[in-house]
């Protein structure tokens, strides 16, 4: 998966430098393909973790239905997790604010909490995310423990 998405964002840049696409669709795809590494982090893909990412993609970042089914065919077609996530992290921390930061954080929580159980897979990912954005260890544990609140009512 993270291959094809890199080549989407080599992609992206036409022999001017210039972007094909915009700037809000390359960051909208960074942090789908962060979710979609927490969904298939466990080597476990639930649907209860899938519909969890598709309802964050469609509330936070509007993502039409064709594009999260794109994106879910190519976490589905491609299951290798050594790739690097820098090119989608380096993308979000040149363009995103620390509270824009923190939401995919959230986010990223959401779809590891929907299962009920956090895999220490789960958690490794998340480590690994959160200090590539520069997101606080104590700032990561606080948004998990408020997902944990809302997914409990």
């Amino acid at each position: 998966m993270i291959d094809k998405l890199k080549a989407f964002f080599t992609e992206c840049l036409a022999p001017e430098d210039e972007p094909k696409h915009p700037l809000e669709k390359r960051l909208q795809l960074a942090t789908a393909a962060l979710l979609l590494e927490m969904v298939n982090a466990d080597y476990e893909v639930l649907e209860v973790e899938q519909a969890s990412m598709i309802e964050a993609l469609k509330q936070g970042y509007k993502l039409s239905d064709e594009d999260i089914q794109e994106l879910i065919q190519l976490s589905q077609s491609e299951q290798d997790h050594n790739n690097s996530l820098y090119p989608f992290t380096r993308l979000i921390n040149e363009h995103y604010s620390e509270q824009q930061k923190r939401e995919v954080i959230r986010l990223m929580w959401r779809v590891a909490l929907a299962d009920g159980h956090i895999d220490k897979h789960e958690m490794h990912l998340m480590r690994k995310v959160s200090d590539l954005l520069y997101v606080s260890r104590p700032v990561v544990m606080e948004l998990k423990q408020l997902e944990q609140n809302a997914a409990k009512g």
